[in-house]
């Protein structure tokens, strides 16, 4: 047996053989040798022929293994000695076997893959398995059958389906898997590093000394560095009361963990309920548990139950080295810290100070009198304070003299109620009028006790006196309306005013008359220029006499232009005991205006002019807008105009104020007022807006051609966005089967407002071989309100390269 050559003068390529004569030969004699024809490129030479003289009893035969770079097994090749001369050949010895040992790189060198040499991996999860593939590789040679020997090292129980193992690589197979298992369990686990070895190879194989151990590391599992909750959902607390509010770290108790929390008002108010707090936490590696305090403050107000809440705002896990990158299948070597389920702990004042509130009589109607012929009275009832919940109150009637059940008077029910929040209630009562002459009648209402919470005041009485009635002396009325009101007219016009004595007639009696005004308490002079005298008189009531008297009213024609003017038409009882009618003792005359004495308020045509303004800086402060407003036609009286501000967008925080008034003199046509627009950080796209005169008082009209008027005010802050690529957050993917993609995250900063098209090129430092697929440069739509856009390029080439994104 002999190996092939490797270069032509190795001792170890050659071989010799021995042919033996046998004694007692004579002569001499030749002969011939040949070997296989197959081996014609393997030995040299092939043949040849051997002389024996008489005395000589061996030759030998010297071959030559003849070098080549095929890497081959074992090869056996005979060798054959063949008569020339007669000459007897050993049937048993005439033939030889000669083997030339195969290539000892024949069955190849195995070793890990070079995509194989850092290995992720993490325990089975809803969308990942569990498992990692580790790919071994042999050559050159893949001849034979090899078997090879692994372990995963250091060992680990609990950690891995298998630590160690054995796999067959067949004859001609170049490349095997190995796929290891990380197991499930609930612990919590930082990160961890383990090594894949190959420990050895059968016979004919070879291990490679660079490639024949591959890391692992397995992902952090569980949450490891915990998950940050309150230990209640909600709690319940009185006012001046610390409270103690307890965090919860669950999961894993390793690293240094920093918390952030603030308060946020509800129904509560900041400042007011409750002291607003801000902070943060360090919670220590094996520390499970933290509390804080919130301090809630008293106060006088009644309040019902109120309610603000703390919030867990973000957790950050303290220290360096730590990767939170999401990778394929979904893992992160290093899980962040996490906010849990009850995030937010919901804290209620409870009700205090009498929330129910505090019942008794509106105080203007402790005492007060009404005539027999009233009907219904409705006597308000005040809760005062706190209006939390349903409460009510009970009350009862009580009189000298006036009967109850239907005779003097009906108290309807006997208890007053109140729903939650409701501040005003009222007890009904009816007064019964008959046709008795009567004195007058006190009755008294008295609340006597309250339910639901609620207390009684100081007010508990209503005392209600009937005036007498069906009085022997007869009463005096108007019989026409208490309020009239006619037009201006253009011809002298006559209006009678009807009153009547009815009832008793006894005795004389004697009523004045009189009229007041324009528009005062002042009486109206005989020589004015709207009513001709008399403009006041009296009338005579005999014993016994009843009836009607009339008043007339001679009402002048209006001049050019005149305002609206109002008088009172009075009656006056200066003798006798008869009584005036409270309802119907006064009439109010309203003359209308006529034309516009008062003007009609427009815009002035500047301001009529649409106009675009810049939001001011915040350095700049507010900016005052001004809109100029005339009076026309008219300038008698001072009168108010009232304005408003709108849009189809939010305005809250954009402007000082959205709505005012502003008053115009008497005499005076032109006038003016500021909308201050506000400096902002918030992005905004360019926004119309509406001034419009709404209302005005004091007579004049408003002109509604010409009450609106338009401005806008220019897009600011970048409202589109302004579009970043950040390299933390561009990565490469890599999927199945090994293949690469670029993973592009453009960030939008600043506005959100519409669809915006982002044009990116994709460059690779092989400027000959690119490294993207095609579209090196493409377009990316980020659409209305979105704040970042992905997108995802699979690589040409995948070996090598740096690509960069612009």
């Amino acid at each position: 047996m002999i190996d092939e050559s490797l270069s032509s003068d190795d001792p170890d390529s050659y071989v010799t053989l021995t042919v033996v004569r046998s004694p007692g030969g004579k002569g001499t004699v030749r002969l011939e040798w040949t070997i296989d024809e197959k081996a014609k490129h393997n030995l040299s030479p092939l043949n040849g022929t051997l002389h024996f003289d008489e005395t000589e009893s061996q030759k030998t035969i010297v071959l030559h293994t003849l070098q080549d770079t095929v890497l081959e097994e074992d090869r056996r090749f005979t060798i054959q000695l063949i008569s020339i001369d007669e000459v007897e050949i050993s049937p048993v010895k005439g033939s030889a076997s000669i083997i030339i040992r195969g290539d000892k790189r024949a069955s190849g060198e195995v070793g890990i893959a070079p995509s194989s040499r850092h290995i992720l991996i993490g325990e089975p999860s809803a969308k990942y398995n569990g498992t990692a593939i580790i790919s071994l590789v042999r050559g050159p040679g893949i001849l034979g059958e090899v078997t090879v020997f692994w372990r995963i090292f250091p060992p680990s129980v609990g950690e891995f389906a298998e630590t160690s193992g054995k796999l067959t690589m067949r004859d001609e197979q170049s490349a095997v898997i190995v796929v290891i298992q990380a197991l499930n369990d609930d612990i919590p686990e930082e990160k961890s590093f383990y090594e894949f070895q190959l420990t050895a190879v059968s016979e004919g194989g070879v291990l490679s000394e660079s490639s024949s151990t591959a890391n692992i590391t397995v992902v952090a599992s569980d949450s490891p560095y915990g998950r940050f909750a309150f230990s209640h959902e909600q709690l319940r607390v009185s006012e001046a009361q610390r409270v103690n509010i307890t965090i919860i770290r669950s999961g894993g108790d390793f690293g240094h963990v920093r918390l952030w929390y603030k308060t946020m008002s509800g129904t509560a108010e900041a400042g007011l309920d409750f002291v607003p707090a801000a902070g943060e936490l360090l919670f220590e590696a094996g520390e499970m548990r933290k509390s804080l305090h919130v301090e809630i403050l008293d106060d006088d107000y009644p309040e019902g139950p109120e309610e603000f809440s703390l919030t867990i705002t973000k957790v950050e896990l303290q220290g360096r080295g730590y990767d939170f990158t999401i990778q394929e299948n979904g893992l992160q070597i290093d899980q962040p810290p996490e906010i849990g389920n009850i995030s937010i702990v919901r804290i209620i004042i409870m009700k205090n100070d009498n929330a129910e509130g505090i019942i008794e009589f509106d105080p203007k109607y402790t005492a007060f009198e009404v005539e027999e012929d009233v009907g219904l009275i409705m006597i308000p009832v005040v809760r005062l304070h706190g209006t939390y919940g349903y409460v009510t109150a009970d009350f009862i009637s009580q009189s000298s003299s006036a009967s109850p059940g239907g005779v003097d008077y009906i108290l309807h029910g006997t208890t007053v109620t109140f729903q939650h929040g409701q501040n005003l209630s009222f007890i009904n009562i009816s007064i019964i009028d008959d046709n008795e002459s009567e004195f007058e009648e006190p009755i008294e209402i008295l609340l006597t006790g309250a339910t639901g919470g609620a207390v009684l005041g100081r007010h508990l009485v209503s005392r209600i006196i009937i005036a007498k009635s069906d009085s022997p002396f007869g009463v005096i009325r108007f019989l026409n309306q208490s309020k009239i009101s006619i037009p201006n007219p253009n011809s002298t016009m006559i209006l009678s005013l009807v009153l009547e004595r009815t009832g008793g007639l006894l005795g004389e009696i004697q009523v004045n008359w009189e009229t007041v005004g324009p528009n005062s308490q002042e009486a109206l002079l005989p020589q004015n220029r709207d009513i001709a005298d008399p403009v006041s008189g009296l009338f005579y009531f005999g014993e016994g006499e009843g009836g009607v008297r009339t008043i007339i009213l001679t009402i002048y024609p209006h001049e050019e232009i005149e305002v609206e003017e109002t008088f009172i038409i009075k009656l006056h009882l200066v003798k006798g005991e008869a009584k005036l009618d409270s309802r119907a003792k006064d009439v109010t005359l309203t003359i209308q205006k006529f034309g516009d004495p008062n003007g009609v308020v427009q815009f002035a045509p500047e301001t009529l002019s649409k106009k675009t303004y810049s939001e001011p800086l915040a350095l700049e402060g507010p900016l005052l807008i001004t809109f100029f407003v005339r009076r026309v036609k008219g300038t008698f009286g001072e009168i108010m105009v009232y304005w408003e501000l709108s849009s189809e967008f939010d305005i809250t925080e954009d402007f000082l104020s959205t709505s005012g008034f502003f008053t115009i003199a008497d005499g005076e046509s032109e006038a003016s007022f500021d909308v201050h627009l506000l400096p902002d950080e918030v992005p905004e796209i360019e926004e119309d807006y509406v001034i419009q005169l709404v209302s005005v008082e004091g007579g004049a009209e408003l002109d509604l051609e010409k009450s609106i008027t338009w401005f806008s005010v220019y897009a600011n802050d970048d409202p589109h966005g302004v579009f970043a690529l950040y390299s933390d957050r561009q990565s490469i993917l890599i999927g199945q089967n090994l293949i690469r993609s670029i993973h592009i995250n453009i960030t939008r900063l600043a506005g959100t407002f519409g669809d915006v098209a982002v044009g990116l090129r994709i460059s690779s430092d092989h400027k000959e071989q690119p490294i993207v697929t095609e579209n090196a440069e493409r377009q990316l739509v980020v659409k209305d309100g979105a704040t970042y856009k992905v997108d995802v390029v699979p690589i040409k080439n995948q070996v090598g390269g740096i690509s960069s994104v612009s």
